[in-house]
């Protein structure tokens, strides 16, 4: 067994692979190499990484401004062309979507399933940043302690992942944004595109307003926009927001009018997940 903490293990080797890779861009490949050779899932000591998420150093790698991926992001390591997130998840991610970055990512703790697809776009509809096209389903698979998953680059790699136990704990070695957007999908075959930046500097406002001033802003609203509506909703699922039980379930309620064909509620494999995890 290697010596020194769990974190500090992670930080040598991503140095290794920062050197290796000599500012090449980090492809999905390398990542899920270095995953697959370093075998942390060995070494991995939850109270450490929950120890480390509560240091100055980890508040000043911190990638996100807010927690908009995973309920609780640790950044361990950051470098000039990639960095290294540990995150924590205690809800289930019912959401289909692709990434604006390349990398992989590994499971620490717990369980999950992933189901996955690849695009098709049809017709683009620039106003209201929705396309329209197909999903092609690729596979459904458990994810266990160890299992590592390549994340590429946008609607080739469209995924959902449910995760069975509270915590699963997730590491995710990945390139910074490649692009200034990143995407949803419906089962119909309609896929919404945001831009991460905008979405972020909306949210981080709402997020700041005390409970009935956020209700009074969100009902200024007529029309809430899906852009918006999916990552509200995202962001009250996972407690970001100190909202009373009425108040977030007012706000929920109004995204699931904006996201009807993106929350996919009625999808078979939730409904088979919430009767039975072990299959």
């Amino acid at each position: 067994m290697r010596g020194g903490s769990f974190i500090q293990l992670i930080q040598d080797s991503a140095l290794k692979l920062e050197s290796t890779l000599g500012g090449r861009i980090l492809t999905s490949i390398a990542a899920s190499q270095w995953l697959k050779s370093e075998k942390l899932e060995d070494f991995f000591n939850y109270d450490e990484v929950i120890n480390y998420s509560n240091t100055e150093e980890a508040r000043h790698k911190k990638y996100y401004a807010y927690d908009q991926f995973g309920e609780r992001p640790v950044t361990v390591f950051r470098g000039k062309n990639f960095f290294v997130d540990i995150y924590i998840w205690t809800e289930q991610d019912t959401s289909l979507h692709d990434h604006s970055f390349s990398g992989a990512f590994q499971i620490l703790r717990g369980s999950a399933v992933q189901r996955r697809y690849r695009y098709n776009s049809k017709r683009i509809n620039p106003q209201n940043h929705i396309t329209e096209g197909s999903l092609i389903y690729q596979k459904t698979e458990k994810l266990t302690k160890g299992s590592i998953c390549p994340i590429n680059l946008g609607e080739s790699f469209v995924h959902r992942v449910i995760h069975l136990e509270k915590p699963t704990v997730t590491i995710c070695v990945r390139t910074y944004c490649l692009l200034d957007f990143q995407s949803a999908y419906s089962r119909s075959g309609r896929k919404l595109t945001y831009n991460n930046l905008k979405v972020s500097k909306k949210l981080v406002y709402l997020k700041g307003l005390r409970s009935e001033a956020l209700k009074e802003e969100i009902a200024k609203i007529s029309n809430l926009g899906e852009v918006y509506a999916i990552n509200l909703f995202s962001g009250i699922s996972h407690e970001q927001y100190a909202l009373s039980d009425e108040l977030k379930k007012y706000l929920q309620n109004i995204c699931r009018e904006e996201l009807a064909d993106f929350l996919d509620a009625d999808d078979p494999l939730l409904s088979f997940l919430s009767r039975i995890k072990n299959f």
